[in-house]
Protein backbone atom coordinates (compact mmCIF):
# COMPACT_ATOMS: atom_id res chain seq x y z
CA UNK A 1 0.00 0.00 0.00
CA UNK A 2 1.09 3.32 -0.91
CA UNK A 3 0.97 6.21 0.84
CA UNK A 4 0.11 9.72 -0.27
CA UNK A 5 1.93 12.69 -0.85
CA UNK A 6 0.88 16.34 -1.86
CA UNK A 7 3.18 17.49 -4.26
CA UNK A 8 3.63 20.89 -2.07
CA UNK A 9 4.60 18.68 0.80
CA UNK A 10 7.56 17.01 -0.73
CA UNK A 11 9.84 19.06 0.55
CA UNK A 12 8.94 18.68 3.69
CA UNK A 13 9.08 15.31 3.47
CA UNK A 14 12.69 14.92 1.84
CA UNK A 15 14.12 17.82 4.26
CA UNK A 16 13.59 15.56 7.49
CA UNK A 17 15.45 12.78 5.64
CA UNK A 18 18.66 14.53 5.56
CA UNK A 19 21.53 12.30 5.92
CA UNK A 20 18.94 9.17 5.32
CA UNK A 21 18.64 7.09 1.79
CA UNK A 22 16.00 7.63 0.09
CA UNK A 23 14.45 6.68 -3.44
CA UNK A 24 12.55 9.25 -5.88
CA UNK A 25 11.41 7.73 -9.17
CA UNK A 26 11.02 11.20 -11.52
CA UNK A 27 10.60 11.83 -15.16
CA UNK A 28 13.77 12.60 -16.63
CA UNK A 29 13.91 16.12 -19.02
CA UNK A 30 14.12 13.83 -21.92
CA UNK A 31 10.81 12.28 -20.97
CA UNK A 32 12.83 8.71 -19.69
CA UNK A 33 11.04 7.90 -15.77
CA UNK A 34 14.33 6.96 -13.72
CA UNK A 35 15.01 5.72 -10.19
CA UNK A 36 17.73 7.35 -8.07
CA UNK A 37 18.63 5.79 -5.27
CA UNK A 38 20.51 8.46 -2.85
CA UNK A 39 21.73 10.07 0.15
CA UNK A 40 19.95 13.81 0.87
CA UNK A 41 22.35 16.36 3.06
CA UNK A 42 25.84 14.74 1.71
CA UNK A 43 27.97 17.68 1.23
CA UNK A 44 31.31 16.23 0.91
CA UNK A 45 33.58 17.92 -1.41
CA UNK A 46 31.28 20.80 -1.73
CA UNK A 47 31.59 24.43 -1.04
CA UNK A 48 27.61 25.30 -0.60
CA UNK A 49 27.32 22.54 1.54
CA UNK A 50 23.42 21.22 1.70
CA UNK A 51 22.14 21.83 -1.69
CA UNK A 52 18.52 22.71 -1.39
CA UNK A 53 16.95 24.48 -4.17
CA UNK A 54 12.89 25.54 -3.42
CA UNK A 55 11.27 28.37 -5.56
CA UNK A 56 7.63 28.32 -6.61
CA UNK A 57 8.76 27.99 -10.45
CA UNK A 58 11.63 24.91 -9.89
CA UNK A 59 11.47 23.31 -6.82
CA UNK A 60 13.97 20.77 -7.15
CA UNK A 61 16.05 18.84 -4.39
CA UNK A 62 20.04 18.48 -4.47
CA UNK A 63 20.69 14.30 -4.37
CA UNK A 64 23.90 12.70 -3.61
CA UNK A 65 23.37 9.45 -6.26
CA UNK A 66 25.03 6.52 -4.80
CA UNK A 67 24.97 4.49 -7.79
CA UNK A 68 27.25 6.53 -9.55
CA UNK A 69 29.06 8.66 -6.86
CA UNK A 70 27.69 12.27 -8.00
CA UNK A 71 25.38 14.93 -6.99
CA UNK A 72 22.13 15.14 -8.73
CA UNK A 73 18.91 17.71 -8.61
CA UNK A 74 15.59 16.49 -9.12
CA UNK A 75 12.65 18.70 -10.46
CA UNK A 76 10.07 17.26 -7.50
CA UNK A 77 7.07 18.65 -10.37
CA UNK A 78 8.31 15.50 -11.92
CA UNK A 79 8.56 13.31 -9.04
CA UNK A 80 5.71 10.39 -9.10
CA UNK A 81 7.38 7.90 -6.19
CA UNK A 82 9.49 8.34 -3.42
CA UNK A 83 10.38 5.64 -0.85
CA UNK A 84 11.84 7.26 2.49
CA UNK A 85 11.72 5.75 5.77
CA UNK A 86 10.43 2.56 5.34
CA UNK A 87 7.66 3.82 3.88
CA UNK A 88 6.55 4.28 -0.17
CA UNK A 89 5.02 7.62 -0.82
CA UNK A 90 2.97 8.20 -4.05
CA UNK A 91 2.96 11.73 -4.93
CA UNK A 92 -0.35 13.22 -6.12
CA UNK A 93 -1.46 16.64 -7.08
CA UNK A 94 -4.19 16.88 -4.51
CA UNK A 95 -5.90 14.60 -1.93
CA UNK A 96 -8.52 12.51 -2.87
CA UNK A 97 -11.91 13.73 -1.52
CA UNK A 98 -13.73 10.79 -0.15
Amino acid sequence: MHLKVIREKQPDLLYNQRGKFVSIKFKRKDGQTRLLNGRLGVHKGRKLGWNWHHSYDTPSIGIYDVQIGEYRVVNLRESMVIKASGHTFQVVRQYDKG
